[in-house]
């Protein structure tokens, strides 16, 4: 099936900052963006770069160097992971967007003499493609490794105007996808696992699951060690979607 809901919490994400007063701004990020996440704030006196700082969800930041007396754009960035943050200070107002990488954006207005405060909540800026495998429908968690890989993705990396938010598709590229890329939907349990792609293009695609030797142990096994194999030869499954920036799009293969 195909859906645009996603099994796991959004990626949007609020940030509370604190006061310093002066010439400062500063923000605390919210504990529902993951402690650690990396983002960095622009800020801008019309189009022009003033200062840039790199931020940690879960740490207080100040940003220093403020005229009081001015208003300024502010605009946030995160790659949504704690490896990787944005270029502190890009070359133009467009940022180039590494491939198959999440993107989160906001922006708004900056006033320190009213609020020097940051209120930032972010939202996805690219198209975000989940690729489910669920096996609730069987009662049982997946043992061992099944053959499992996805054709037809067709992926684009580009670019994202820091100004205005408007994100430019580039080349695009095709992802290899395999079982190891599956990640467990909650982590206590092996019934649902997904894959995350990301893409800045919003083409028609037709996407291809194969599954083959799925393995699961049953929930009646109580006792037991006998497990239950399904898809004995290779078993694809073909599905259509046009990603949308933005947006998400849920390719679920449930085995029932």
């Amino acid at each position: 099936s195909v859906g645009s809901t996603l099994p796991v919490k959004k990626s949007r994400s609020t940030v509370m900052p604190n006061t310093r007063g002066g010439s400062s701004s500063s923000a605390r990020a919210a504990a529902d963006m993951g402690q650690g996440i990396k983002y960095v704030v622009y800020i801008y006196d019309g189009s022009t770069l003033v200062v840039s700082k790199e931020l940690e969800a879960g740490t207080t930041g100040t940003i220093e160097g403020l005229d009081a007396s001015k208003s300024y754009k502010w605009v946030a960035v995160s790659h949504n992971n704690e490896d990787t943050a944005p270029i502190l200070v890009p070359s133009s107002a467009s940022l180039d967007i590494p491939q198959d990488t999440d993107l989160l954006y906001a922006t708004g207005t900056l006033n320190i003499s009213s609020d020097p405060n940051l209120a930032i909540t972010f939202n996805h800026a690219l198209s975000r493609i989940g690729i489910e495998l669920n096996t609730k429908g069987v009662f049982g968690e997946i043992t061992g490794n099944p053959l499992l890989s996805v054709s037809g993705l067709s992926l684009a990396t580009g670019s994202i105007n820091l100004l205005d938010g408007t994100v430019t598709a580039g080349a695009t590229y095709s992802p290899a996808l395999s079982y190891a890329d599956f990640q467990n939907v909650d982590a206590d349990y092996d019934d649902a696992k997904i894959a995350y792609v990301y893409t800045a293009g919003e083409t028609q695609q037709t996407v291809g699951v194969s599954l083959q030797n799925l393995t699961i142990v049953h929930v009646d096994n109580v006792g037991a060690t006998t497990n239950r194999t399904y898809f004995a030869n290779p078993s694809t499954f073909n599905t259509s979607i046009t990603p949308e920036v933005g947006k998400s799009s849920h390719i679920l293969l449930n085995v029932i």
